[in-house]
């Protein structure tokens, strides 16, 4: 997985979170990324709620290069019990 481009903006329109599920509501902030992986580009939004785990994540677990994802996000959240919370 390759990152194209990272920016943080502020939702015209409801979306979910690709990590928690949870949704983000218009006018939340949020971060958009625009990746490629294998070839294919795909979008990835997640929550300003996500974000420190998504930090912590990324400093304690190894990308294999396809990046982290919803299982990892779920994965690390039960191995580590973080008391984390749909919105």
């Amino acid at each position: 997985m390759n990152n194209i481009n990272t920016a943080y903006r502020k939702a015209r329109k409801n979306h979910i979170c690709d990590f928690c599920g949870s949704n983000i509501f218009k006018g939340e902030m949020y971060e958009h990324q625009k990746n490629v992986n294998d070839g294919q580009i795909y979008e990835w939004k997640s929550c300003q709620y996500c974000e420190s785990i998504v930090s912590k994540m990324f400093e304690e677990l190894v990308d294999d290069g396809d990046g982290l994802n919803d299982q990892h996000f779920n994965d690390f959240i039960s191995e580590n019990d973080i008391d984390f919370k749909k919105r």
